[in-house]
């Protein structure tokens, strides 16, 4: 945790939020989207989409080996 930004270190994680229509695409059946990770190293990857009503749409993660 701490080669996190002094920022992101009191959150426990870093934030590497983005704007799905400057980094993603709509294929059929799918959506896609690339985001450089950070330098330091990442041992869990967590994404999902905020729904307007403040909540989550959907979620997933996975560990990284």
């Amino acid at each position: 945790m701490r080669d996190l930004p002094p920022r992101q270190r009191r959150l426990g994680f870093g934030n590497l939020d983005f704007d799905f229509r400057e980094r993603g695409v709509v294929l059929p059946g799918k959506c896609v989207a690339a985001v450089h990770l950070p330098d330091y190293a990442v041992t869990r990857v967590r994404t999902g989409q905020g729904s307007a009503e403040g909540g989550v749409a959907w979620a997933a993660e996975a560990d990284i080996e």
